[in-house]
């Protein structure tokens, strides 16, 4: 049997990597982003060295990163020639939608926190006790529809304004879309020098990935608009980048939460003990039916 010998300087230098970066600051400070929602952003900064943030409304439903290794290999008459150079480009791929109602709907100027202004809510709230005096809390809900359909067609034969959506027409999907694209054509326009002539400092624009904690120097190759008649409502987007200059993002304090659900729905005056006393109420009136039809029943015996 054959002894395998191992290469005593490739060993340590592979436990001096694992142990180097196992301990180090930048590989420990994503591990905990494995269970959270974290944004995508792009990143323009043009000549006159203002920054401008686009956080991505709604998060990529796919991501794909290729990773050119730049090796060569030639075939020879006898044997095969390796040609290796520095590892140096990526290419991204981004596809995803706006949404109707996203989170994020325009570009801002300034850190995350400064974004948390231009969150869309959502639709937009209202009291579910107002529909009916006192409220029924969700109990109910067919007498209740038939309530308000009743209402509603009250407000046609009065006159009164028909029900108007809830979203807000100016944070719409639709809108983020098109702020998206006039987004990436500014870029594009600013770039190459269209409007002004000034010497750029640095690299106009960066994909930065704060769920990885990674960020590139990228270039836009593709944009492509994709619209399904089985989802009128909704656009989709496919965008192929040209990446290099991988290194970490600033993600502390980066964090997206899924906001309380309740409150962006109006729902928040409704509480879970609420509930819990109705379920407990309508438990006791269904043992007093019981004992009611048991003593009917047993009634002369």
């Amino acid at each position: 049997m054959a002894l395998i010998k191992k290469d005593t300087k490739i060993v340590e230098t592979m436990e001096g990597f694992y142990k180097t970066n196992s301990n180090s600051s930048e590989s420990t400070s994503f591990k905990s982003n494995w269970y959270l929602q974290k944004p995508y952003a792009i990143v323009f900064t043009d000549r006159y060295n203002a920054v401008s943030t686009f956080y991505l409304p709604i998060s990529p439903s796919n991501l794909n990163i290729t990773t050119h290794f730049a090796t060569n290999i030639i075939s020879t008459m006898y044997g095969t020639v390796e040609e290796h150079s520095e590892q140096r480009y990526y290419d991204i791929q981004i596809a995803g939608t706006t949404g109707m109602s996203p989170r994020f709907y325009r570009p801002i100027n300034g850190d995350f926190y400064e974004a948390q202004a231009v969150i869309s809510p959502g639709r937009l709230s209202y009291v579910v006790q107002g529909l009916i005096p006192g409220g029924l809390g969700g109990f109910f809900k067919r007498s209740q529809d038939l309530i308000t359909n009743s209402l509603n067609q009250a407000s046609d034969i009065l006159g009164d304004d028909a029900p108007k959506t809830g979203i807000d027409l100016n944070k719409t999907g639709y809108v983020a879309f098109h702020n998206l694209y006039k987004f990436l054509l500014s870029y594009k326009k600013d770039t190459s020098g269209a409007d002004s002539k000034i010497q750029r400092r640095g690299h106009p624009l960066k994909f930065v990935n704060y769920k990885d904690n990674n960020q590139y120097d990228v270039a836009i190759q593709t944009f492509q608009l994709t619209r399904d008649a089985g989802n009128p409502m909704l656009y989709n987007y496919n965008i192929i980048m040209r990446a290099y200059n991988l290194r970490n993002a600033d993600a502390s304090g980066i964090q997206v939460d899924i906001e309380d659900r309740l409150v962006a729905l109006g729902l928040d005056g409704i509480s879970s003990s609420f509930f819990a006393s109705m379920a407990n109420k309508a438990k006791q009136a269904k043992n007093a039916a019981y004992s009611a039809v048991a003593s009917v029943k047993g009634f002369g015996r």
